[in-house]
């Protein structure tokens, strides 16, 4: 039983334990013995039958009389029912005693159902906090890690315990993927202008180019280097036809002339055509210049898109080496083109190549990339990140391994738990039918209740240490009490009216005999206290008080109940005399406390 002494100044614990049969406690007066027992009688109430014992003035009743106690006399016939029922409850607290030797703490090193648990328990708790503690330094690793930091500073055994369910190992490929997102900045892919092609309309201008040829053209002397004269003969040309008469000299106009003038002039195609040519040629290898200056880069795009970018610069290259070979066949025909003659067609197979699904994928990669929301992205690298490390020290701790072990003395403790709990409730049975028994016997005694008893149990105890007896009397209304006769005299006295050292030995064995008296409680286990028994007016007495007080003890410790017997005093030599006999028992029974 633990006293709670933490709101109490007199003392120096927070609380003391009467975990014995028998207690005694020495302190000089003013040390806390009287405020001790306020509390045992507090705290004691809700499991004990309490009776204390502070002298003659709290035993006396209303009108300062010893109120008559109820006690048994002897009776064979109800005797012997009684004797007959205490056997049955002895042997009812026996089988007590053999299942409290299993369930609770042992004396020795022996087993029983109690240790076997309370190993099992420890062994959990062991692994508990084995697991615990591996938790917690884990979380820590994981919270310190850097380049780049993938937890919050706040991250600790809570979150590692969180996120164990989503632990996953990453590859190498992916670590590094994850990484590079985190510590990437914002980036702002640019548009290209991709060139644009048509195959059949480059096709068919090249084709009419190398199908068309020019006429060779004549020299005409007269018409050399005389602009007007040219200009002259070219507009007469437009004005006449063969066979006319020139408008200037009168003649007619010949065939051969006209055939002559005619052809001298067209040479102007031949020019016109060579200037067709050059510009087709200078405008394919515009078009071969602008597909080779296309050019992408990585670095302006996330690291989630990069494999994307790679994909179409890939699809490009392949594209753009086959649409040059076209570009170049083309200009090769052009070097090689005769304009006074026809040349072959080309023809190819690629006629459809060109930028625009190209185009057309890198125009929503851009806007993929520059609209990517890259703190949340980021957030999630991280988080993937952990959940690599988590698994990674899971892995190397071998939790499951460790878990399972848990779970298998989990198991066996709730086993043993059930076991306890069996027995426990064997002793619930057996305290009841206990119960039972003493309110049984209870009734017996009733059935030889004798107020009168107490008289002649003092009388024999005081004979040879006073000169008055104690007396039985009722009052008008029948209530029975006690008053004292002068042997001398055979006079009636008032009990109050005796010594002091008299009235303390008359109030300590009305106590006493006070324990056996027949009520609805005797069932309950007792908390008896003595609250200074021995003062220094009962020095003719010490040793009849001595006596009594290790009578009581004896037989409290011989029913082998979880009865309490707790003595204060100041006195000394009481102290010493009143344990002498039990310093000789084992310690399990008795404990001793000093105040100061």
């Amino acid at each position: 039983m633990k006293i709670d002494l933490s709101n109490e100044e007199l003392f120096y614990e927070d609380e003391i334990d009467f975990d014995k049969n028998l207690n005694f406690i020495f302190g000089k007066n003013g040390t806390g013995k009287s405020t001790l027992t306020k509390l045992l009688k507090k705290y004691g109430e809700q499991v004990y039958d309490v009776r204390v014992f502070q002298g003659f003035e709290n035993m006396v009743g209303e009108n300062n009389r010893l109120n008559a106690v109820i006690l048994g006399e002897e009776n064979n016939e109800i005797s012997q029912k009684i004797d007959i029922k205490k056997e049955d409850i002895k042997k009812r607290e026996e089988e007590l005693d053999k299942i409290n030797l299993e369930i609770k703490e042992p004396k020795d090193n022996s087993e029983n159902l109690w240790k076997k648990f309370e190993e099992i328990e420890k062994n959990i708790k062991q692994k508990e906090n084995e697991k615990e503690k591996f938790y917690t330094e884990a979380a820590s690793k994981i919270k310190n890690m850097g380049e780049p930091q993938i937890a919050k500073p706040n991250y600790n055994k809570t979150h590692f315990e969180a996120e164990k369910k989503n632990a996953k190992l990453l590859g190498e490929a992916d670590i590094e993927y994850f990484k590079n997102l985190i510590k990437a900045e914002v980036k702002t892919a640019e548009e290209i202008e991709f060139p644009s092609i048509n195959l059949q309309n480059e096709l068919e201008i090249i084709n009419s180019i190398l199908e068309k040829k020019v006429e060779e053209k004549v020299r005409i002397k007269r018409l050399e280097n005389n602009e007007e004269k040219r200009n002259f003969a070219k507009k007469g040309l437009h004005l006449h036809k063969v066979g006319e008469i020139c408008s200037f000299c009168g003649n007619t106009i010949k065939k051969e002339e006209y055939e002559e003038l005619e052809k001298y002039f067209l040479a102007d195609d031949v020019k016109e055509f060579q200037i067709k040519i050059e510009t087709t040629k200078n405008s394919y290898q515009q078009i071969v210049e602008k597909i080779k200056n296309v050019k992408f880069d990585k670095n302006n795009f996330y690291p989630n898109n990069i494999e994307k970018l790679s994909q179409i610069i890939e699809e490009y290259e392949i594209i753009k080496e086959k649409i040059i070979k076209i570009f170049e066949l083309f200009l090769k025909k052009l070097e090689e083109k005769d304009i006074f003659k026809e040349n072959e067609k080309i023809f190819i197979d690629n006629i459809s190549l060109n930028f625009n699904k190209i185009s057309k994928k890198y125009g929503d990669l851009v806007k993929s990339n520059n609209t990517s929301n890259l703190t949340k992205e980021k957030e999630n690298a991280k988080a993937n990140l952990r959940y690599h490390y988590i698994k990674l020290e899971l892995d190397n701790f071998k939790e499951e391994i460790k878990l399972n072990e848990i779970k298998k003395l989990e198991e066996e403790s709730a086993k043993y738990k059930t076991g306890i709990e069996n027995k426990q409730n064997e002793i619930t049975k057996l305290n009841n039918e206990i119960k039972k028994l003493n309110l049984e016997i209870t009734e017996l005694e009733v059935q030889t209740k004798n107020e009168k008893k107490l008289v002649e149990n003092i009388n024999k105890k005081i004979k040879h240490y006073t000169s008055f007896e104690l007396v039985h009397k009722e009052d008008t209304e029948g209530e029975g009490f006690y008053s004292v006769k002068c042997l001398r005299t055979n006079e009636d006295r008032d009990i109050t009216q005796i010594s002091t050292g008299e009235k303390n030995i008359i109030a300590l064995l009305y106590f006493i005999e006070k324990l056996n008296e027949i009520n609805e409680v005797r069932a309950r286990n007792k908390l008896i206290i003595f609250d200074d028994p021995m003062n220094s007016n009962d020095d003719t007495m010490q040793y009849l008080i001595i006596e009594e007080l290790q009578k009581l003890m004896r037989e409290l410790l011989k029913n082998n109940k979880d009865n309490k017997f707790i003595l204060m005093t100041h006195n000394v030599h009481f102290y010493i005399n009143v344990k002498y006999d039990f310093d000789k028992d084992d310690d399990y029974k008795k404990r001793e406390i000093l105040l100061d």
